[in-house]
């Protein structure tokens, strides 16, 4: 590192810089699909699916912030049933955004990757781990 840097850093007051993603609004966004895939849950005891999508238009982030195509969003589906708990409703909502329908078979995942959705973003407040946008709804193509 360069002298300069080095003694910048010596006075460099950093509490005011933003290092959290940006938020999106509440509302409906299209996104485009750009990795899918499905791992063990954090528990060991069921998986999950995770999708990664990117926006595909230019967005405004909550901060006023512009942000390019490309701005990334996830989703994890858990894919382990409970008492009060079942996952296919949630992915036949995936899969009829994704596709237009629910009719045929889920798998494999990599079909989805490049198929553009609709969902309805929302954000997810939370003191503990920061605020984040959250996929309320995935829309019906059509």
């Amino acid at each position: 590192m360069s002298e300069d840097i080095m003694s910048a850093l010596d006075s460099l007051d950093l509490s005011t810089v933003e290092t959290g993603m940006p938020l999106l609004p509440e509302g409906l966004v299209e996104l485009v699909v750009t990795e899918i895939n499905i791992s063990e849950n954090k528990n060991k005891d069921g998986h999950n699916l995770n999708i990664k999508f990117a926006t595909t238009q230019p967005v405004t982030s909550n901060e006023g912030k512009a942000l390019n195509p490309g701005f990334p969003i996830f989703d994890l589906i858990s894919l382990k049933p409970t008492e009060k708990y079942d996952p296919k409703p949630r992915l036949a909502e995936f899969k009829e955004a994704a596709t237009g329908t629910k009719t045929g078979v889920f798998n494999p995942v990599e079909q989805y990757i490049g198929l553009v959705l609709t969902v309805r973003l929302g954000v997810e407040r939370s003191e503990e781990y920061g605020n984040k946008n959250r996929i309320k709804r995935y829309i019906k193509k059509g």
